[in-house]
C-alpha cells in the first residue's frame, strides 16, 4: 500500500475515532459517499453480509452495529501489504455494550482494505489474523 493510501485509511479511522454509535450512524452515508467507490465490494466477518455498492454498504455497516447501545472501533495498526500496493491490513479494537443486557464485550477485527484513486474499492473484515494476514498478501 503507497503512504499516500496509508495516509488514507488513517484519515477514515481518525475522523470516526470516539464517535458513538449514533454519531456514526448519522455520519456513515455521507462517508461512504465520500469515501468509497461507487461499486465497493464490503465483505463483513465470516456469516456475515456481502455488499458490492455504496447503497448496499450503508445497509451493511448499519446492521452491524445493532443490538449495541455503546459501539466503539479504535484502529491499533495498519500494515502495507507486500504483494499488492493498493491493499493493506488494518487492525481494529472494537468495544460494545449489549443493548439488552448491558454487558461490555471487546473483540479485535482485522480488515483488508484496498485503496483506489481516492476511494476505498474493498473492504474484508476478518476475526481470525492469519486469514486476513493471508488475504493481504502479508506473510507470517
Amino acid at each position: 500500500m503507497s503512504q499516500e493510501n496509508v495516509e488514507f485509511v488513517k484519515g477514515l479511522y481518525a475522523g470516526t475515532a470516539g464517535m458513538d454509535k449514533q454519531a456514526l450512524l448519522d455520519v456513515l452515508p455521507e462517508m461512504i459517499s465520500q469515501f468509497c467507490d461507487p461499486e465497493i465490494e464490503w465483505i463483513e466477518a465470516p456469516g456475515a453480509s456481502t455488499a458490492r455498492y455504496v447503497g448496499g454498504t450503508r445497509v451493511c455497516a448499519s446492521r452491524s452495529s445493532g443490538g449495541w447501545t455503546d459501539s466503539r472501533s479504535t484502529a491499533s495498526s495498519l500494515s502495507r501489504s507486500s504483494t499488492a500496493s493498493r491493499t493493506g491490513l488494518s487492525w481494529c479494537v472494537s468495544t460494545h455494550r449489549a443493548a439488552a443486557s448491558g454487558a461490555a464485550a471487546s473483540m479485535h477485527t482485522y480488515a483488508v482494505l484496498t485503496i483506489g484513486d481516492g476511494k476505498l474499492l474493498r473492504y474484508h473484515e476478518f476475526n481470525d489474523e492469519q486469514q486476513a494476514r493471508q488475504a493481504a498478501g502479508l506473510s507470517d
